[in-house]
C-alpha cells in the first residue's frame, strides 16, 4: 500500500499536526490487516507518522535513500547553477540536519550504492544499519531477452535500437556526456537513438533539448 501525498507534509517533523496524519495510516492498518513492514522513500517528513505506527505495532521501518536531496541543494548553489539560490542552500542546510536525526531512530537505511552508505557512516556518522540496494538496470540480461517494443508503444517511438536514461535532469549531473556517447555508439551501430526519461521541470528538458538540436 502506498500512502497518498497528503502524508508527507514538512509540518510533521516539528510533530505538529502529525496526529491526523498517524490516524489515517492506523485506518490504513486496520483496513488492509496489518503489514510485515513499512517503509519511507526519501520523505523526511512521512518519518515521524510512519514510525509511530510501526512503532504500535512492533514491526520494522525501513528507509529508501535514493539520493542525497539536501546535498544537491547546497552544490546547486556552490556550483552557481540556474534555478540555485540561497533558499535552496538553507533548504538543503536543515535537511541534512533533520536527516541526522531521523535516521537513528529508524531499523534499517537502504540506499542506492555501496558510496551513499560509506557517506552515510563514515561523513555523517550514522550508526543505523546501512544496506545498499542499487536501482540500476540488470546488468545481467542480454539484448535477446529484453522486448522493446512496450517501452516503445508506450512513448510512441519506432522500434528499434536505444541507450536509454532515466531518472533527474539536472544540470549537476551532466548530461551533455550523453551525447557524446551517442556519437561514439553510432560509429559501430548508426540506427541507435538516444531516450531521456524523466524530468519534472520543462526548463531543464528544454536545455537539454536545446543542446541536443545544436549537436
Amino acid at each position: 500500500y502506498v500512502a497518498p501525498a497528503h502524508i508527507y507534509k514538512h509540518s510533521n517533523i516539528f510533530d505538529v499536526g502529525s496526529a491526523a496524519h498517524e490516524k489515517f495510516l492506523e485506518s490504513i492498518w486496520e483496513a488492509e490487516a496489518g503489514f510485515d513492514i513499512v517503509q519511507v522513500r526519501n520523505d523526511l517528513a512521512a518519518i515521524p507518522p510512519v514510525r509511530q505506527l510501526a512503532s504500535i505495532h512492533d514491526v520494522p521501518m525501513i528507509f529508501r535513500h535514493s539520493h542525497l536531496k539536501a546535498e544537491t541543494l547546497m552544490l546547486g548553489y556552490r556550483k552557481s547553477v540556474v534555478g540555485y539560490g540561497s533558499v535552496d542552500y538553507c533548504k538543503g542546510l536543515f535537511g541534512k540536519i533533520i536527516r541526522d536525526r531521523l535516521l537513528p531512530d529508524i531499523d534499517a537505511v537502504f540506499t542506492i550504492s555501496d558510496a551513499m552508505s560509506e557517506y552515510h557512516r563514515e561523513t555523517r556518522g550514522i550508526e543505523t544499519p546501512l544496506y545498499s540496494v542499487p536501482m540500476g538496470a540488470d546488468a545481467s540480461l542480454s539484448a535477446d531477452e529484453i522486448d522493446p517494443a512496450p517501452f516503445c508503444s508506450r512513448y510512441n517511438l519506432s522500434v528499434d535500437e536505444y541507450l536509454v536514461y532515466i531518472g533527474s535532469m539536472n544540470a549537476l549531473r551532466n548530461l551533455e556526456f550523453l551525447f557524446e556517447v551517442l556519437a561514439m555508439v553510432r560509429e559501430s551501430r548508426p540506427r541507435t537513438k538516444l531516450a531521456l526519461v524523466g524530468g519534472r521541470d520543462d526548463r531543464r528538458r528544454e536545455r537539454l533539448q536545446s543542446i541536443a538540436e545544436d549537436n
